[in-house]
Formats: structure tokens, sequence, C-alpha cells
């Protein structure tokens, strides 16, 4: 299976690849601030939002029981995706 750059897991494989661990996301992220590649800082601004995402949901999920299940995910998605409210702050 190829790994691309453009999708989280790519990223990662390439820095893996390198000897990097995604610690350094932060680094490559201020350096294509520096460098206004702006593709680059998109393409990790995404990666850091799905490993974040990730992280809070398997945690949400480890603490609530099987029967909310449901729910939960329910919540997370309109949580993560849901853009009104962002606008009502404005």
């Amino acid at each position: 299976m190829r790994k691309y750059l453009s999708d989280s897991q790519g990223v990662i494989a390439n820095l893996h690849k390198h000897g990097l661990s995604s610690e350094y996301l932060g680094l490559i992220y201020k350096k294509a601030i520096e460098k206004d590649a702006a593709n680059v800082k998109i393409i990790i601004e995404r990666v850091i939002l799905v490993i974040s995402a990730k992280k809070l949901f398997k945690k949400a999920m480890r603490n609530t029981l099987p029967l909310s299940h449901r729910t939960l995910i329910k919540q997370f998605f309109n949580y993560l995706f849901d853009c009104s409210s962002a606008d009502d702050e404005h």
C-alpha cells in the first residue's frame, strides 16, 4: 500500500521513514509558516487535527459505557464538524 503525503498516515509514515516521530509536527508547521509553504502548512494542520481528534475520541470511548457509544459518536462528530457555533461567536 502506497502512502501519500496528502493524508495523515502518509505524513507520519514519511516522518518515521526519516527517523522522526510525530512530535516534530509542530516544528515542521512553524517552518512551513516561515517559508510561506501554504500547501505544507495545510497538510500539517490536517494531520494535527486528525491525530488530536483520534486521541480525544479513543479517550472518550474508554470512559463511556458501551450502551452510550452511539450517542458519544453522534455528539463527537457534531462537535467536530458543526460550523454554526463558530458563526455564533462573530
